[in-house]
């Protein structure tokens, strides 16, 4: 029973660390990838919700909202940990493990798997890094995508899947994408990309 209780202890204070920095860099971030080989889509919005944060975790609560609240401002308790099979810990152990991977995911480039398919999980795409892969679903058929899944490695990922040429980050509630993350400025104008972008970084593009 100690081993539990340890346990729950343990995913209840890296869940709470975790949500800090989901919160700094997903809810309050949005990323653009882009590659010219996609297929499906000229390019994917990364666009991340509170509500989502606990799919990530392979936890189940009656209210996603509320665990990421709870989580969020240090309330989440032991006993909001359901009782785990061993199985399901070790599933959840390797989650959040690769949670604060997350958080560095965009700075350098990124394999997109279009249409990713990992047991009964399926996803608009998925991007990785070969440490960690972020499954996103597009729930309006749109360019704009949330994630669904987090898994620890890159199986399931095709061998002519692209690497990502460019990445752009805005603040949530900004139109326009105004910093680089990853790729030559070029593409901006290259692959007319130039109407997603601020007039700063525009002119970022012409300087030398």
């Amino acid at each position: 029973m100690s081993d539990l209780i340890s346990f729950k202890t343990r995913i209840v204070n890296e869940l709470c660390e975790n949500a800090v920095k989901y919160k700094e860099y997903y809810v309050e971030k949005e990323y653009l990838l882009f590659s010219p080989e996609l297929k499906n889509r000229k390019y994917y919005i990364i666009s991340c919700k509170k509500d989502n944060f606990m799919h990530l975790t392979g936890l189940k609560y009656h209210s996603p909202s509320e665990f990421y609240n709870k989580c969020i401002d240090f309330s989440l308790k032991d006993s909001d940990i359901p009782d785990l099979s061993r199985e399901e810990k070790g599933n959840i152990r390797r989650k959040i493990q690769s949670l604060p991977k997350m958080n560095e995911l965009f700075n350098f480039g990124v394999i997109i798997q279009e249409d990713f398919v990992k047991n009964d999980v399926c996803c608009s795409i998925a991007s990785t890094n070969l440490d960690i892969t972020l499954g996103f679903c597009a729930p309006n058929d749109k360019n704009i995508v949330k994630p669904k899944t987090l898994l620890k490695g890159f199986k399931n990922i095709k061998d002519d899947a692209p690497l990502s040429t460019l990445i752009l980050e805005r603040n949530v509630g900004e139109e326009l994408f105004g910093k680089i993350l990853y790729g030559d400025k070029e593409q901006i104008y290259l692959y007319s990309l130039e109407e997603l972008v601020t007039d700063e970084l525009k002119e970022k593009v012409f300087s030398r």
